[in-house]
């Protein structure tokens, strides 16, 4: 490249002299012809000329034309000449790139390229450049070599076109993917080989690089790992650890390398003391309780590190925002000790002077401010901007959040907050059609926003149907429905149950209608306690007493003091209560953190129809990071119910059911627990629901919106203490009218098992989740561990078409 530009500076150089050679007397120019234009108007030509007609010409005149016109990269070709007092300039055009087609690049796709050529002035009537297509064409060669492409070939040919234009075909061959062969170290004695590797993103072929493309050999990817075991040596260590050679050899087909690493790992150091220095504030006691490192201590860059940070962050938290802390350390080689010192700067204390946000161009800042656990006119603390900047990302509408501390120009203890947002178009209005394992055929419609007319207030109106249920609700939520935080949520639902085998469920009609009204008070940062009522209406109909469970007959017979009922109306009026924590990072495919909670629902007896009962369920879901992408998620729930007073036992439609993809998969849904023994396709529910699970998260390989994850689920549902009729073989019934005249009369085999360890059901399989456009689409390919007979297995079960 240095070579061609060489060459034709020199080439410019000699035309210049030869053109201007015959000018080497002056004269006054009378007129200016220009010969040769095609595109270019002779206007803009003129523009560059350092001689206008009047002038005088002279040898200086001409070498600086040609010095501006060359500059303007219109022309390949520019001769001067003189026809009496008449200045001509003869040029030649450049080629203008009629035509770009590329072609063979499936790695790196034509979209992805396309800027990247416009930035570079190759488009569409651009002036043809060599030396910039050559340019395009070794930075193609670089790129596809970073993506392990190594044997790839970029070439770039033209076609002449009329009217001095050029068709630009950059043609890519590439080839195939070089890989990883193997990765051998020479030198390590403290840690072998297995161990080094773990620190490697780069590896050998095996069963999981198909689609992690970890095998896939590049520079930059090997650079990065080996600096990943500097790291490793320095916080195990070897503080005089290097790396001495790294040799890569590939094979002649460019498709396989050869890596090795020659290491020295030196002496073990251990820390001989540390002391702390500097402007401490009377904070040395405190500060002294941040540093976890003890002489005798392993030396960890690691470590050292991490005691820094909690150093500046304990004197930001004070309002010290730009609080330095520099590690000083002493190295005894002799005895391969560290002493440290960490020496404090708390720089001057600030305050707060303005919080502004960015990018919220329908959310009301008043929304944004309430979540605010850094205020204005305060003193600065880094544990509140974080807070705040968590809480922000709970807001299912904002994402992307960023906040930058900004010093205020001329007062040097004030700063300002900048809050970057990024709204995301959270609300729908949309028609719903599916299927689910649990309810069939789904369709419906439904309309929901949650930053409704961008007041951070949840709204929703819709319906769902299917082959088992029809549902109707209207909800709504004040987050902030009083100053303080309180939050007000009000519900209104019509729900319609048809009986239906196919879903495990109990077989009779039911209807119902209620309001619930919810208040939510926080009493810290992440804890919540809510408090509320509602009113239910319950219409249980059409009852077939050939194939009702007996504890349901039962319940029916005590209630309405009917023996041969066949339904019921009961009114509930209902006190609530629960408590909640979350310490989620962030709303959807949360990636570590703990939610929590426990509820209460209690059924008072305010009117004769209305029942005593009482549920307590209690759920948990922890995230812990393992990293390189992977994240353990421990969840739990249980629950439990019964009456209170006289009648001793839960309301069987209140019962708890176990069994699905959200549940234990694996199994059908609603199928665990105790069954009907007249109708043994049935489950009948239970009154304790146990549920475990702890699920393997493995690194987000495809798009944020997706998650896989190897999960292990254990539960059932049980009925305690069991009811006697559930579970007694009836004795042949000859009666011809009554309750028992259409019961089945022969013996049904029931597992009468109690609640134990040994009787859960654990399942182990696979389950991918996607928030896709039309809401979350699950699906799960498991297999029980603990088989019992009776119990109704699915192996791949799935749920999409619903919304949020």
């Amino acid at each position: 490249m240095t070579l061609i530009k060489r060459l034709l500076g020199i080439g410019v150089l000699l035309v210049g002299i030869l053109s201007s050679a015959w000018a080497a007397d002056e004269f006054v120019v009378q007129n200016i012809q220009i010969i040769g234009l095609q595109r270019i108007e002779a206007s803009t030509v003129r523009n560059y000329l350092p001689i206008h007609e009047g002038q005088s010409y002279t040898q200086e005149i001409g070498d600086r034309i040609i010095q501006n016109l060359y500059a303007t990269g219109f022309f390949e070709n520019i001769q001067l000449a003189r026809q009496g007092n008449v200045l001509i300039i003869r040029v030649q055009e450049r080629p203008t790139i009629g035509l770009i087609q590329l072609s063979g690049n499936k790695a790196i796709p034509t979209k992805r390229l396309n800027p990247v050529l416009k930035n570079l002035g190759i488009v569409d009537g651009a002036v043809y450049d060599l030396m910039t297509v050559n340019q395009v064409v070794q930075g193609l060669q670089q790129e596809y070599g970073k993506l392990g492409y190594y044997a790839a070939k970029v070439t770039a040919t033209t076609r002449q076109e009329p009217r001095n234009r050029v068709g630009l075909y950059i043609k890519v061959n590439e080839g195939p993917i070089a890989k990883v062969h193997s990765i051998q170290f020479i030198g390590n004695h403290a840690f072998n080989r297995r161990m080094l590797l773990r620190q490697f993103k780069l590896t050998t072929p095996g069963i999981t690089t198909w689609f992690t493309h970890r095998d896939r050999y590049s520079a930059i990817k090997l650079d990065e790992d080996l600096q990943s075991l500097s790291n490793f040596y320095l916080n195990h260590g070897y503080l005089r650890f290097r790396i001495d050679n790294k040799k890569v050899v590939m094979t002649a087909d460019r498709r396989a390398v050869d890596i090795e690493i020659t290491v020295s790992e030196g002496p073990l150091y251990r820390i001989g003391g540390t002391e702390l220095t500097g402007r401490l504030l009377e904070k040395k006691t405190a500060v002294a309780k941040l540093i976890h490192i003890k002489p005798g201590d392993v030396f960890s860059r690691e470590k050292i590190i991490d005691t820094t940070k909690a150093i500046g962050q304990y004197y930001s938290n004070m309002g010290y925002a730009f609080a330095a802390v520099n590690t000083l350390p002493r190295i005894d080689d002799q005895r391969y000790l560290v002493f440290l010192t960490f020496d404090v700067e708390p720089s001057r204390r600030v305050y707060v002077r303005h919080i502004n946000f960015f990018g919220n161009q329908r959310t009301d800042q008043k929304v944004l401010r309430r979540e605010m656990r850094q205020y204005e006119a305060s003193l600065y603390s880094l544990a509140n901007v974080e807070e705040s900047k968590r809480r922000l990302k709970l807001l299912p509408y904002l994402s992307d959040i960023t906040v930058a501390t900004q010093p205020v120009p001329e007062h040097a203890d004030e700063v300002d907050l900048n809050y970057q947002v990024k709204e995301v178009p959270a609300g729908r209005a949309s028609v719903q059609g599916g299927y689910s394992d649990y309810y069939g055929f789904l369709y419906g419609a439904s309309i929901s926003e949650p930053n409704f007319m961008g007041t951070g207030k949840y709204v929703s109106l819709g319906f769902q149907n299917s082959e088992y249920f029809n549902n109707y609700n209207f909800t709504y939520s004040n987050p902030y429905y009083t100053e303080s935080g309180i939050s007000l949520g009000l519900q209104l639902y019509y729900s319609h149950l048809k009986p239906n085998p196919k879903y495990n469920l109990q077989s009779y009609l039911s209807d119902g209608y209620g309001i619930t009204i919810n208040y939510g008070i926080p009493i810290s940062e992440r804890n919540t306690i809510s408090l509320g009522y509602g009113y239910e209406h319950v219409a249980v109909s059409q009852i077939n007493p050939g194939v009702i469970a007996p504890s349901a007959a039962a319940f029916i017979q005590q209630y309405t003091g009917n023996a041969s009922a066949t339904g019921a109306n009961f009114n509930q009026f209902k006190a609530l209560a629960g408590w909640s924590y979350n310490g989620l990072d962030r709303a959807i495919l949360p990636t570590q953190g703990l939610y929590t909670g426990l509820g209460f629902e209690v059924g008072v007896p305010v009117i004769k129809s209305s029942l005593s009962y009482y549920t307590a369920t209690y759920a948990a879901n922890y995230y812990q990071p393992l990293g390189k992408g992977f994240i353990l998620d421990f969840l739990t729930t249980i629950a439990y119910g019964n009456g209170y007073d006289d009648q001793s036992q839960l309301p069987f439609f209140k019962n708890f059911f176990a069994g699905g993809i959200d549940s234990i998969p694996a199994f059908a849904p609603n199928s665990l627990g105790p069954k009907n023994r007249y109708n043994n396709f049935g489950a009948l529910g239970g009154n304790l629901e146990t549920i475990f699970g702890a699920h393997l998260i493995i690194p987000n390989f495809f798009s944020e919106k997706w998650r896989t994850a190897i999960v292990f689920d254990a539960g059932n549902v049980f009925q305690i203490p069991r009811f006697p009729g559930d579970i007694a073989v009836p004795a042949p019934n000859n009666s011809p009218t009554g309750p028992d005249s259409m019961r089945l009369t022969t013996p049904q085999v029931i597992q009468d098992y109690s609640f134990s360890i040994k009787n859960l059901r654990p399942s182990l399989g696979l389950e991918v989740t996607w928030y896709s456009p039309i809401g979350p689409i699950e699906l799960s390919l498991a297999f029980p561990l603990n088989k019992r007979q009776g119990d109704q297995l699915q192996p791949f079960q799935f749920s999409f078409g619903t919304s949020l």
